[in-house]
């Protein structure tokens, strides 16, 4: 399968956001399903889970949170890929999740199309880009 024609599973509650990442991925030749949420995530992936290659999700969620989301997607398919995204960095990923930046494959924002699109491109290629270290 070629890198480009993977499935990846967005997941950011802020809609700005969440259309220009949607748009970046689709124009480089992405399928994209789109959530807001954990609940609309699981469902989704549920529903596609054979289908799906990547996870990009925000770290901060409504109700549960994007590790939160990462850990149950692994449970139901260990070795799907994901990469995290967020504002936070550093000591605020430790305090509010307890999780160190090193431990994820992680992208802070704000970040331009090019850099999503070239960490997507490296996590997909990469037979190192599961969840890892700090969890599945």
């Amino acid at each position: 399968m070629s890198v480009r024609s993977s499935t990846i599973l967005l997941v950011d509650d802020e809609a700005p956001q969440r259309e220009q990442m949607r748009r970046a991925l689709r124009s480089a030749g992405y399928q994209v399903l789109v959530c807001s949420d954990y609940g609309g995530a699981l469902a989704h992936f549920q529903q596609h889970s054979g289908e799906v290659d990547l996870l990009i999700t925000d770290l901060a969620l409504p109700g549960k949170n994007g590790f939160q989301l990462a850990q149950a997607l692994c449970e139901i398919r260990p070795r799907l890929k994901v990469l995290f995204t967020s504002a936070q960095a550093g000591a605020e990923l430790n305090r509010y999740y307890g999780i160190h930046q090193s431990d994820l494959n992680f992208l802070a924002k704000p970040f331009q199309s090019m850099e999503l699109i070239a960490r997507v491109n490296h996590c997909l290629e990469s037979g190192g880009a599961q969840y890892g270290s700090a969890g599945c």
